[in-house]
Formats: C-alpha cells, sequence, structure tokens
C-alpha cells in the first residue's frame, strides 16, 4: 500500500520528492518523518514489487530502497529501475542492516548509488554522502 503523506509549507519549500521503500513499518515511519521534517516531500511503500511503476507514475528525486524486503529484493528493484528508459537516471540509496564489504559490492553492483547502514543515524539520513548533490542538482560535491 502506496502512502502520500502531507506535506505542510516548510515540507514544500525545495520541491523534492523521495520514494522510501522499506519493509519495516517502524523503520519506514522514521525515514519519512526526519525527510520530511527537513523538507522533503514523502512517498512511502513497503512492497519493493511496486518501486519501477511508482518511480514512473510519481518520478521522486531520490529512491531509498531497503535491501532486505519481502518478496522482490530491493537489489533486484534497484536493477529494474537502472535498467529502465524513464526511471533510470534516478538515484538509488540503499538501506542495508549489514556493513560488509561483500553487502556493498552487492549493492554497488545493483545500480545504486550508495547506502545507509542500520540503524540509520538522523546525521547520516540528513547528509547522504556523494548524492545528495546529485539529486539536488548542486554542481559540487560533498
Amino acid at each position: 500500500m502506496t502512502e502520500t503523506k502531507p506535506v505542510g509549507q516548510v515540507g514544500r519549500a525545495n520541491g523534492k520528492t523521495i520514494l522510501v521503500v522499506e519493509g519495516d513499518d517502524l523503520n519506514r515511519t522514521f525515514f519519512v518523518d526526519v525527510l520530511e521534517a527537513n523538507g522533503y516531500a514523502a512517498v512511502a511503500e513497503r512492497d519493493a514489487a511496486r518501486v519501477l511503476e511508482l518511480a514512473r507514475e510519481r518520478r521522486p528525486d531520490l529512491v531509498m530502497l531497503g535491501v532486505r524486503l519481502a518478496g522482490t529484493s530491493g537489489l533486484e528493484a534497484a536493477r529494474l529501475l537502472k535498467a529502465d528508459a524513464k526511471a533510470g537516471q534516478i538515484p538509488i540509496i540503499a538501506v542495508t542492516a549489514l556493513a560488509s564489504r561483500q553487502e556493498s559490492e552487492r549493492i554497488v553492483a545493483s545500480g545504486c548509488d550508495g547506502y545507509l547502514v542500520k540503524p540509520v543515524a538522523i546525521a547520516n539520513l540528513e547528509r547522504v554522502q556523494g548524492t545528495r548533490n546529485r539529486w539536488e542538482g548542486d554542481s559540487q560535491r560533498a
């Protein structure tokens, strides 16, 4: 079930939308709340199988994608997104509980532009290294 939370005037300030795909209700709510508190609109989804459809429909500026999801894995969803002509340019940040080298290699190989390791600290969520500037349209790197 896709949920778009209403965003107030402050939330609309930067005009950016983030698609948050996370199977855990508590984590998904946390991500959405922090993003909205920082001025982003958020579309929340628990089902990775809907990522491509939602990316085409909503045209988010960024996708935050859980790696381990029921059904379609987040990494498979990332591969499908990156192969799509309409959605392939949307940056993807994977969210994982594993911080191993093997996991990071799998994330990069799937086409993700970066990743966060759970538990995600608010500071890390607010500043996604190496990707924030790309999806915000800045020309300088963080």
